[in-house]
């Protein structure tokens, strides 16, 4: 005997993401009409809690709607299960219905941790991505992608859950920490690398422009960047292959954040891991010493020398790469830029086509470290 339950069905996660030059200001008005009766949940952290927070949170009152304010402590060490179930308990204990919706105010953190709560919160509620972060506009807020850190490595806990909307104001830019705005160059550079070399020669071209926030051409490569990315989600949301090359430079990255216990900010550490991925891919005779250089070139305009962070050996960095939750069978993975805006693919032998990730031998992954290490120890 058996029963069947035919689930099929055919989901439209479609969403907008709505870059604009003061867009936050007029935001309200805007929420009232798109979620009318309904109670929005703002979440941000302690840093945008004093620059735009509260007073996000008291405009949404002046325009007539029901909002709830929840800060927690800013800071990647924030990003817990812990601090996910505070703000979940404190919630459901004012009877916060499905009925409801979430906010995510705020940069990486806040805008993985919120669209995790809005995942699992009571089975599943909207929620809203406004990133004011560089990092998070032009790369954790689009994707779905939701988690929270654990003692065993970063993002390792969460889900795949698409906002309904995400909004960028550019003008945000403007109170970033230089630590903060530079962190965000990680993850734009990452995207020039691995899939549009126009990108790269525009950032080298216009690197002044690019370190001084000029408006007119951070809206640009604000937009640039989140083509780039959702041309990928569209192809491959879940992560299956495709998706995997916006991890270059993050298997490294994550175990420096690690190393660092979080000192070093995730897109700094990025900038720090395609170097290292680079050279590990030189090292295993992947990718040409030119390529590698081309690289080092482009990273190096954007990483200060005051966010260099070399307090690492490449025992240690390998060991907490084993942890990486894109690793097969103990196996560390990576993918490679072949040259500058193309990433490095291989046949798979299968209908699937073509595959992306790759495992190296732990030797050459322990010669790239060092090399890396070398060259900015010199």
């Amino acid at each position: 005997m058996s029963v069947n339950l035919k689930l099929k069905r055919i989901i439209d996660d479609s969403y907008s993401i709505i870059i604009k030059k003061g867009l936050l200001k007029s935001l309200p008005s805007g929420l009232k009409k798109m979620f009318p009766k309904k109670t929005a949940i703002i979440l941000t952290d302690s840093n945008v809690d004093k620059l735009y927070g509260r007073a996000f949170y008291d405009a949404m009152k002046g325009c007539g709607i029901t909002a709830e304010y929840r800060v927690f402590k800013a800071g990647e060490k924030s990003k817990t299960r812990k601090t996910k179930q505070k703000i979940e308990d404190s919630l459901l204990k004012k009877a916060i219905g499905r009925d409801s919706y979430l906010i995510a105010l705020g940069g990486g953190v806040t805008g993985d941790m919120g669209g995790f709560i809005a995942s699992t919160y009571l089975r599943g509620i909207p929620y809203i991505q406004i990133p004011t972060s560089l990092l998070a506009q032009v790369d954790s807020s689009v994707g779905g992608k939701t988690a929270v850190d654990t003692p065993f490595g970063k993002n390792m806990i969460g889900t795949f859950y698409q906002p309904r909307v995400v909004f960028i104001d550019p003008k945000v830019l403007k109170t970033l920490s230089d630590e903060e705005y530079y962190s965000g160059m990680g993850e734009i550079l990452k995207h020039a690398i691995m899939f549009k070399k126009s990108l790269a020669d525009e950032l080298i071209k216009k690197t002044d422009l690019v370190i001084n926030r000029n408006l007119k051409e951070m809206e640009k490569i604000i937009n640039i960047n989140c083509a780039i990315k959702a041309g990928i989600v569209e192809k491959d949301e879940k992560e299956n292959e495709l998706r995997k090359l916006l991890n270059f430079g993050h298997t490294a990255a994550h175990a420096i954040e690690s190393a660092s216990k979080y000192k070093v900010k995730h897109g700094i550490a990025v900038l720090h891991g395609m170097c290292i991925e680079a050279s590990i891919a030189f090292k295993a005779g992947l990718i040409k010493g030119t390529v590698m250089k081309m690289i080092f070139e482009l990273i190096e305009n954007y990483l200060p020398e005051k966010y260099l962070f070399t307090n690492f050996n490449a025992e240690a960095l390998i060991k907490f790469m084993k942890f990486d939750k894109k690793n097969r069978d103990g196996r560390i993975n990576f993918v490679f830029p072949e040259k500058m805006g193309k990433p490095m693919s291989i046949t798979s032998g299968s209908k699937k086509g073509r595959k992306y990730s790759m495992v190296i031998d732990d030797k050459y992954i322990k010669s790239g470290i060092e090399y890396f290490l070398k060259r900015k120890k010199n």
